[in-house]
């Protein structure tokens, strides 16, 4: 999981919240490529992930689940449902976190372990105010797809540096992004802390 507000290394996931100077933060990004249907997204299955055309998201229910102002577009039909989504109708604001797999690899060539990310999920988190309250897991797209689209878009890393050296798809190959392991792959589908315990300790043990 990576935390937008406490995580400052995050930070660039979330900034810019608005569109500035054509530069949109990555979930206007992942928000537009699908309302667009220029790549699939799938449901989030809580650890028993499926990237197959039997899971796949269709915008129309995104935007039904998460209340969201939409209308069709020019060309729209069955077969090409694309919307048309007004920039301050993007729930930007509410995506505050990130669920992603990850996964790990030794490289014999230089005798470390490396980490992929093969997919990501944006994480909408409402208070009780909502009909949806919490953490919601809206949809998984995969960084295979994503990749070309990170690729041309550069960001700040920090406010030292005033110059966008590094892309979307710089963030996450270099593993720039800070994170908790909230769950692993595991027989009968349970997180860290329902295999350890509440206990932070206990569970920071078992993150490492």
């Amino acid at each position: 999981e990576l935390d937008l507000v406490k995580q400052d290394a995050n930070a660039p996931l979330y900034f810019p919240e608005d569109l500035v100077d054509g530069n949109e933060n990555l979930f206007r990004i992942m928000f537009r490529l699908l309302a667009q249907n220029k790549i699939p997204a799938y449901e989030y299955l809580d650890g028993r992930e499926d990237f197959t055309e039997e899971n796949r998201v269709k915008m129309a229910d995104v935007i039904l689940r998460f209340e969201i102002y939409a209308k069709p577009a020019k060309g729209f039909s069955e077969k090409n449902p694309v919307y048309d989504i007004e920039p301050v109708d993007v729930p930007t604001n509410e995506v505050l976190a990130y669920y992603i797999i990850e996964r790990w690899e030794f490289d014999n060539r230089t005798n470390r372990m490396k980490t992929i990310v093969e997919a990501i999920c944006p994480v909408v988190v409402r208070d009780d105010a909502y009909a949806i309250s919490g953490k919601t897991p809206m949809f998984w797209m995969k960084m295979s797809d994503l990749k070309p689209h990170l690729q041309a878009q550069y960001i700040f890393i920090d406010d030292d540096n005033n110059l966008a050296s590094h892309t979307y798809d710089d963030f996450f190959t270099l593993n720039m992004y800070k994170g908790e392991i909230y769950k692993t792959r595991n027989l009968r589908n349970r997180t860290l802390a329902q295999i350890v315990g509440d206990d932070p300790d206990d569970l920071k043990r078992a993150q490492d």
